[in-house]
């Protein structure tokens, strides 16, 4: 195996600023979404190959600047005639009208290779250049430290390759005699082959290993495994993206079986759920049970006390989604250091794929002071919101057959950026006065849309519940869960926009008068 010691002589900086315009003319036509890491663009340089296709393992990352400009750096290093390469780069600012936005990441050697940018260290290792000057902290902006730690997370979980500064290190590691002796020890590599001073003393590297070691949700393993682990009982933890639509598995080899998230750095909402894609695979039944764990950064241990109720569902070879209610006081304003996700307590050698972990906020209009934004639809006055007499209440009085209201979007915007993640076990609870009217016997059912199907259909709706109630309140529950349009997504993607809460098909006169419309879980 050749191994000639390539490493990426900087580029000068005179005249490097004019490059700008034309690279992002030159590699606009030939950019395509990387198939190795998601958020990347592959700018592939054509008619040369500059990498190795075998080495040592890839068993470290080294971060460098470019001593110069992305875009600029981009056309420099496809040129054939340089004799360099890198697996990544990552842009620090948008400089000009031309220039690409601030955090892009371009992929110019594919991860199974071994890039020319660290000498002896290329059959060991990946590599990713970063905009800017080591003498200069101008271009070490915030969207760089989040893409690029995003990006070194993504190779040490996929190649398993420790977050810690031994194995994510400068190129100017060769520096410290403490690493020096590591390296070669645990890495099999010669430390002392390189010569450069880069990133340089303004690289936070404090930062950056914070921002490393932290992956938050939502997990949707569209590229990778996101840092997730095999726990008890189970075979190990494998990503793949063919013909899955992005999942992690394993399998059941005992009892109490569970995976473990990465460490995370998020409060835990309100009204809490996790919403969980789960695909249960062969096995020897369809019963199956699901529950999460979760630590604290006052308590980083599993216990009892910091998990959720167990949820019981049926499921085989088929996907299924679930909302596991976390909404508990040692859940709710808490910053939550790490999930575990805890599949069948005794073992039916299932294998359990999943395709996200998906923490949000139940819905609950409670119009304690106000209509919350609902709508009247058909068959019914202006819904006029009362907190005289009554706990807070909207109510409308009904005029036809096939009466209904409706909620707006403004409140399915959560800030998972995602709608409502439905779940087979969801409920709705609708409390209800129907006052007056000529019967106590009524039906009430619940529509809705979808980010997919913004239209009210009978395809997209409830069973109709019946119940009898006049002049007295009534819990009525929804069994929206049951119908797989509401959860049957094996991704993120369908969530649920709107509800339409419909009251008795005929008229009977009545005044709906409605204290709250709550998601609960079964």
């Amino acid at each position: 195996m050749n191994t000639r010691p390539h490493s990426f002589q900087k580029l000068p900086q005179v005249a490097v600023r004019t490059l700008l315009v034309a690279a992002a003319v030159q590699f606009t036509s030939s950019a395509f979404a990387s198939t190795d890491y998601g958020p990347a663009i592959y700018r592939p340089m054509s008619g040369c190959s500059k990498w190795y296709t075998s080495g040592n393992g890839h068993k470290f990352v080294v971060m460098h600047d470019m001593e110069g400009y992305y875009a600029s750096t981009i056309s420099y290093l496809n040129q054939c005639g340089v004799t360099a390469s890198i697996h990544y780069m990552v842009n620090g600012k948008h400089d000009a009208s031309s220039d690409y936005p601030a955090g892009e990441i371009d992929q110019q050697v594919r991860e199974a290779n071994y890039a020319w940018h660290a000498r002896c260290w290329n059959t060991y290792s990946f590599g990713t250049e970063h905009e800017g000057f080591a003498s200069s902290p101008a271009w070490y902006t915030e969207p760089m430290y989040q893409a690029t730690s995003a990006l070194q997370r993504h190779l040490c979980n996929d190649f398993s390759i420790t977050k810690n500064r031994n194995h994510i290190v400068g190129h100017n590691e060769w520096k410290s005699s403490a690493w020096r002796t590591w390296a070669a020890a645990n890495l099999g590599i010669d430390p002392n082959c390189n010569s450069h001073s880069d990133p340089g003393a303004y690289w936070d590297w404090t930062h950056l290993m914070a921002l490393v070691n932290v992956e938050n949700p939502p997990y949707t393993f569209a590229s990778d495994k996101m840092g997730w682990t095999a726990g008890n009982s189970m075979s190990g933890i494998t990503w793949n993206g063919t013909s899955w639509p992005g999942i992690i598995y394993g399998d059941q080899t005992g009892s109490d079986a569970y995976f473990y998230s990465p460490a995370t750095s998020y409060t835990g909402d309100g009204a809490g759920l996790v919403n969980v894609s789960v695909y249960p695979q062969n096995g020897t039944s369809a019963s199956h049970d699901m529950q999460v764990f979760w630590k604290t950064s006052d308590d980083d241990t599993w216990t009892a006390g910091k998990s959720s109720p167990v949820v019981n569902y049926t499921a085989q070879n088929n996907w299924i989604r679930l909302n596991v209610n976390v909404n508990q006081a040692d859940y709710v304003g808490e910053l939550i250091s790490q999930l575990r996700l805890d599949f069948d307590q005794t073992s039916v050698g299932t294998r359990w794929l999943v395709n996200h972990v998906v923490p949000q906020s139940s819905l609950i209009w409670d119009f304690a002071s106000t209509s919350q934004a609902w709508i009247p639809g058909s068959g019914v006055s202006a819904i006029s919101w009362t907190g005289s007499s009554w706990p807070g209440v909207i109510y409308v009085d009904q005029t036809g057959n096939d009466a209904y209201i409706y909620s707006t979007p403004t409140y399915f915007d959560l800030a998972s950026a995602y709608k409502y993640l439905g779940g087979a076990n969801d409920r709705i609870h609708v409390r209800i006065y129907p006052q007056n009217g000529t019967t106590a016997n009524h039906d009430m059912q619940v529509f809705w849309k979808t980010t997919g199907d913004n239209t009210w259909t009978a395809s997209k709706s409830s069973a109709v519940v019946n119940y009898s109630a006049q002049n007295a309140w009534a819990d009525v529950y929804l069994p929206v869960g049951t119908n797989p349009l509401w959860n049957s997504a094996d991704n993120v993607s369908g969530g649920i926009t709107e509800i339409r809460l419909d009251f008795d098909q005929v008229n009977q006169g009545n005044r709906w008068i409605i204290d709250y419309v709550h998601f609960e879980q079964n």
